[in-house]
């Protein structure tokens, strides 16, 4: 069971536990709790294997293919793994008594400590700890420390720890079998090739005894593994203690070297950090993560329990999981497992990169350059399908193409694997880069973004949406037929009201950069798109561009789609109250599903939600009221953004219920949850529905917007921001809004309609 209220004085709300070892259950655990810095993550299985266990080591932007199925994050060699022997018993907590188990993950320190007593079937009592962390200051290094307490007698320990090549995905071998060698009599090394794109991982580790009597030391191979065993001794009362440090670099980061240079890099890297210990690389790091959270730490003062440890749970794994370099981008589970494949979606422009908007605007220009990186291929997509300018791929791994597998599940009703349209008809996510490109240029007026690839993707977006579009002659505008938007229970609808409005929003976006450009940006688009008269082909779409407007009956309530308001509805409660999603397709077919008002999460909410300017607060509030009934929440993007939604409508009590969903979408009790990795974009839905919906900073047009709905629950929000490169901590309360500026520049802030000039300082009471 989860727990939330394990840290104490300075570590109150700073750290997330669990009281029992459940063998079925590990699968949440080593999710939530997992090990990340960016450019690797490890899972956080135990040390000691059990049956349910998934270990994995997933290096961020390391793809491959095997036997020509679908790219993915391949688990590299595992490290962790440690056969513990005490006395002659194999410790497990499956066997003899355990007694004191706790796991707790540190999120202001990022090291994994775990501690119990164990009672062995022959009756020996030991007590037995376990660290472990993954450097946040130096990204290729990692270490992990077990501690043991003899209770009754002294004790004879051996631990048998190495590098296991033997991961697969889900059984799918990534690798080939690598070199694996001993060095200086002390050090294991093994590296791995992928079988498909020709990477190459290199592992070195090595290890000391630091408590207790050091005894024998031999080394052994076996077929993807090269394993030492290590035998010393600890006095009744004392404390053995076995080390374990390793470093983990790929072939791109030693593609200046030649071979043999790269393997001395990585050993002098390991003997500096054997030398400086486990305690050494901890208290380096951990200086690292006190910098992060000083500088954004979102600190919110309530009495609800939970609340503030979410929100550091979830600025904890958006962390986690942002890459060194634009090489990569974030995927739906970020480093934390297998699902999805380890591909990048939509949630990384829409959810995750409006954090890094507001605290490190370098790396969300970074995320940006992943996408502009693979401009080029986006053009050859949206050509192949007779379209013009870009097209993105729905899922998206290193070269840029679409990864998106053709089937999926099994279909109800026809036992044959469903056809998943989402690759083939969900183009909302080109609008989607597009938009969060003219954000990052909104919030940061960063002028060389634009002209180095950022308005030749919001054009190029643009061109897409008119080509995608068809011209109705006898209705005299232009429509999108046949596509899928964000709920993808509804498939193959027309005139879809997200991708509509988001298309013409990004259209609107690129006339601008064509209209009030030095006439230098036409001339690029038009050689770069080999297309003529962009500009007027742009206004001509974006003026006849059918936007659905809010209907008469019900009143204000903005059709998802043509069809959408003619279908049946179906009472769902039971859906919307299961831990385990998408239960509805166990009753019903997809096509059963797409002819009822049912949905995975709200297209016209998330509209809403990116574009409120559009709407009156009356509007947003009736189509939240008619859509939130239909929702099922399959999707766990949905909750979060009902909540925002709720916020910007003054709507405090239905906003915070929203919110609590949210954020038990991983840290809820639910055992099944994150098996197959934490919901990333759920981590940035958390951020968004504190600070963008409690807090309400957002960006009007140009211009730093706040308007509060702070819930009864909640007393007052801290955060920093930084706007135009003015970094400032913001203070929200129920009547009032403190903000602190570090530099002397101005820049207006309208709060609760009225603009203000911000220099300094700007204490407002609303």
């Amino acid at each position: 069971m989860l727990t939330y209220t394990t840290g104490e004085g300075n570590y109150k709300d700073w750290i997330l536990g669990e009281d029992e070892f459940c063998l079925r259950h590990q699968g949440k655990g080593e999710s939530i709790f997992c090990l990340a810095n960016g450019y690797m993550g490890i899972r956080s299985a135990h040390e000691e294997p059990y049956p349910f266990q998934t270990r994995g080591l997933f290096v961020s932007g390391c793809f491959n293919s095997s036997n020509n199925e679908t790219v993915e994050l391949p688990n590299g060699a595992d490290t962790c793994e440690m056969l513990i022997t005490l006395d002659g018993e194999l410790f497990s907590m499956t066997t003899g008594k355990v007694t004191g188990y706790s796991r707790k993950l540190n999120l202001y320190t990022g090291e994994l400590i775990r501690k119990l007593r164990w009672v062995s079937p022959k009756g020996r009592g030991y007590e037995l700890r376990f660290c472990r962390t993954v450097s946040r200051s130096n990204v290729h290094a990692y270490g992990l420390k077990a501690e043991i307490c003899p209770l009754d007698k002294a004790a004879d320990i051996e631990i048998v720890s190495g590098i296991n090549a033997r991961m697969t995905n889900s059984g799918v071998q990534h690798f080939n079998d690598g070199t694996k060698k001993v060095l200086d009599r002390q050090y294991l090394y093994l590296d791995q090739t992928t079988t498909q794109s020709n990477l190459t991982l290199y592992h070195c580790c090595g290890s000391k005894i630091t408590g207790g009597t050091p005894g024998e030391r031999s080394f052994g191979m076996q077929r993807r593994k090269i394993l030492e065993t290590v035998r010393f001794q600890a006095e009744k009362g004392g404390k053995g203690c076995y080390e374990k440090l390793a470093v983990l670099y790929t072939s791109r980061d030693l593609a200046e070297q030649d071979e043999e240079q790269g393997k001395s890099l990585v050993l002098e890297h390991l003997e500096n950090l054997v030398e400086k210990g486990y305690d050494g690389l901890y208290e380096e790091s951990a200086k690292a993560y006190a910098a992060y959270w000083k500088e954004h730490d979102v600190r919110v003062k309530t009495e609800y329990p939970g609340i503030q440890l979410a929100l550091r749970f979830a600025q904890y794994h958006l962390l986690a999981m942002i890459p060194p370099d634009s090489r990569s981008s974030i995927a739906a589970k970020g480093l934390t497992g297998e699902g999805y494949k380890g591909h990048v979606f939509w949630d990384t422009e829409v959810f995750i990169l409006p954090y890094y908007l507001f605290n490190s605007p370098a790396k969300a220009k970074q995320l940006l350059e992943y996408r502009m990186n693979r401009m080029e291929r986006a053009r050859r997509n949206a050509g192949k399908k007779g379209y013009c300018g870009l097209m993105f791929p729905w899922e998206s791994a290193e070269s840029g193409r679409e990864e998106t597998p053709l089937f999926a599940s099994m279909d109800i009703l026809t036992g044959k694997a469903a056809q998943v349209w989402a690759g083939i008809k969900e183009h909302h996510i080109t609008a989607d880069i597009a938009y969060a490109a003219w954000m990052y240029e909104l919030a940061t007026g960063d002028s060389t973004f634009l002209e180095n690839g950022g308005e030749l993707l919001i054009i190029g977006s643009a061109l897409f949406w008119r080509s995608r579009s068809i011209y109705a002659k006898d209705r005299s505008r232009y429509e999108i037929h046949d596509i899928i938007g964000p709920d993808e229970y509804t498939e193959h609808v027309d005139n879809n009201a997200y991708s509509n409005y988001m298309a013409h929003y990004v259209t609107r976006q690129a006339i601008h950069l064509l209209r009030d450009g030095d006439g230098k940006t036409a001339v690029r688009a038009e050689e770069y798109f080999q297309e003529t008269g962009i500009l007027e082909k742009l206004e001509d779409f974006a003026d006849k561009l059918y936007l659905p407007q809010p209907l008469d009956n019900p009143e204000g309530v903005l059709p998802q789609d043509d069809t959408f308001m003619s279908k049946k509805i179906l009472d769902i409660s039971g859906y919307r109250n299961d831990n385990i999603k998408q239960t509805i397709l166990k009753d019903y077919s997809r096509e059963q599903v797409n002819n009822m008002q049912v949905l995975k999460q709200s297209d016209v909410i998330m509209l809403m939600e990116l574009l409120p300017d559009l709407f009156s607060r009356k509007i947003k509030m009736a189509n939240w009221e008619y859509y939130e009934p239909k929702t099922i929440h399959d999707s766990s993007l949905s909750r979060a953004i009902y909540s925002v939604v709720a916020s910007d409508c003054g709507e405090p009590k239905k906003a915070f219920a929203s919110f609590l969903h949210a954020i038990a979408i991983d840290m809820g009790q639910n055992p099944y949850s994150s098996d197959e990795g934490i919901h990333a974009a759920s981590m940035g839905g958390i951020w968004l529905a504190v600070v963008r919906g409690f807090a309400g900073l957002r960006i009007q047009k140009d211009t730093l917007y706040l308007a509060p709905c702070l819930p009864k629950e909640i007393e007052e929000i801290k955060f920093h921001a930084v706007y135009r490169g003015k970094k400032m901590e913001i203070c929200v309360s129920h009547r009032n809004i403190y903000i602190e500026s570090r530099d002397s520049s101005e820049i207006p802030v309208k709060i609760m309609g009225q603009v203000y000039k911000l220099t300094h300082n700007l204490d407002i009471k609303y």
